[in-house]
């Protein structure tokens, strides 16, 4: 399904992720992105149909999905719930900014996801259409996951050099 960056995403120069964003703001989406994954690893961790859900296994090993989204009555997002133990894409990556108090937009984090759904996957429009898909798998996602890692990494990379570059011309100002 995916195996690699396409070239489309190398990390440039002139790429979106590189010109808007500094080295430290990279740093923190790739720790979210690996925080992601890590949530994510286990299958069972993984929920497709809404943010998040308290899921159970019983003993003749059927799963029990507890849906935690009740937006209706007014309720905090079932990410934040302590009950929640299994997670959409997005969800996992709420509750991993929500838990590492960083000011980051769950769109800041998710963007380099996103560009590779545009690249990857045109049948898929966002990131929770892709998550949501009966097609997807618990593999897709975390293969997902390491190509927007590898793009992140390879953005700091290219940030880095640029303010390298910038410091050694006499330029002060560093985006």
């Amino acid at each position: 399904m995916l195996s690699k960056i396409p070239p489309q995403l190398q990390a440039t120069e002139v790429s979106p992720i590189v010109q808007y964003n500094t080295v430290e703001g990279l740093k923190k989406t790739l720790t979210v992105i690996r925080g992601v994954q890590s949530l994510l690893s286990d299958p069972f961790n993984w929920h497709q149909g809404g943010f998040a859900a308290y899921k159970t296994r019983m003993p003749d090993n059927t799963v029990l999905v507890e849906d935690l989204c009740d937006f209706n009555k007014g309720a905090s997002p079932s990410w934040k719930s302590p009950k929640a133990n299994c997670f959409c894409l997005l969800g996992a990556g709420s509750r991993v900014v929500h838990n590492s108090n960083y000011a980051l937009r769950n769109a800041f984090w998710s963007d380099p996801i996103q560009a590779h759904l545009q690249q990857a996957h045109s049948m898929h429009k966002s990131v929770a259409d892709f998550n949501d898909s009966p097609s997807t798998e618990h593999h897709h996602v975390l293969e997902l996951l390491t190509l927007a890692e590898k793009y992140v990494i390879q953005a700091i990379d290219v940030r880095a050099e640029l303010d390298s570059r910038s410091i050694q011309q006499g330029n002060t100002h560093v985006c």
